[in-house]
């Protein structure tokens, strides 16, 4: 084995575990996944309102390094962002897990969009996909 797995893990077949995993790991798992190369002279603002837990997130990248952080529940009036996504938990879940379709995506009462699409799909874009087969220890 050489420490892969011949398959890699799937992300849908965690989406129990990941309903259970707060918020703050998954921004985690966006700072990891931001390409610093792809992210230079990039300065994006991005809030996150999920609808369903009442948490607001606002993510920034600034300096090719991604920042995260839980707003106040009262906190209003923030800082001027590039887009804010409105949307639930669970449907993020099905986004990262890639059980939630662009179909589902455009036509979702989930998900709503203010502000610039354009930043927001650039924002994104600047994400690389993980590496499920990476391995754990080499010889």
């Amino acid at each position: 084995l050489n420490g892969v797995g011949a398959a890699g893990v799937s992300l849908a077949s965690a989406e129990r575990l990941l309903r259970n995993t707060p918020l703050d790991r998954f921004f985690e798992v966006m700072a990891v996944m931001l390409n610093g190369e792809r992210a230079v002279g990039e300065n994006l603002v991005v809030l996150f309102e999920f609808t369903d837990i009442g948490e607001r997130w606002l993510v920034d990248i600034e300096n090719a390094v991604l920042h995260a952080r839980k707003l106040a529940e009262k906190q209003r009036g923030v800082e001027p962002v590039n887009s804010s996504v409105v949307l639930t938990h669970d449907l993020l879940i099905r986004i990262m897990t890639g059980n939630a379709g662009a179909r589902e995506l455009v036509f979702s009462d989930e998900l709503n969009v203010e502000g610039s699409r354009l930043d927001l799909a650039r924002f994104f874009s600047l994400l690389d996909a993980p590496a499920v087969d990476f391995a754990i220890v080499t010889p």
